[in-house]
């Protein structure tokens, strides 16, 4: 069946490709929890990932495809754990400090 859909291989699969640390690709994603210029908190078939660096946007994102593309300074990748990455980090809650 992954003859049929090519994207269904990235869905499965989790992997990381960092260049330069300045372009991240991530593969595996099912969710993104939040996001700015200084952090990314998503859902990966692997877990909770959190991602900080400066100046960081998203420049692709496709859920079906479980594809994230990151363009910016990446200076940390932490893997929070099965279902941590919401209870981790909620944007809502880091506005209201």
């Amino acid at each position: 069946m992954a003859a049929d859909r090519p994207d269904e291989g990235l869905r499965r699969r989790h992997e990381l490709h960092l260049l330069q640390r300045q372009h991240l690709q991530v593969t595996g994603v099912a969710d993104v929890e939040s996001f700015d210029e200084k952090e990314i908190v998503l859902r990966t078939e692997m877990g909770g990932l959190l991602i900080q660096g400066a100046g960081m946007h998203i420049a692709e994102l496709n859920v079906e495809s479980g594809l994230l593309l990151v363009k910016g300074e990446v200076q940390q990748l932490q893997y929070l754990g099965e279902g941590s990455a919401q209870k981790g980090r909620n944007l809502l809650k880091r506005l209201f400090r």
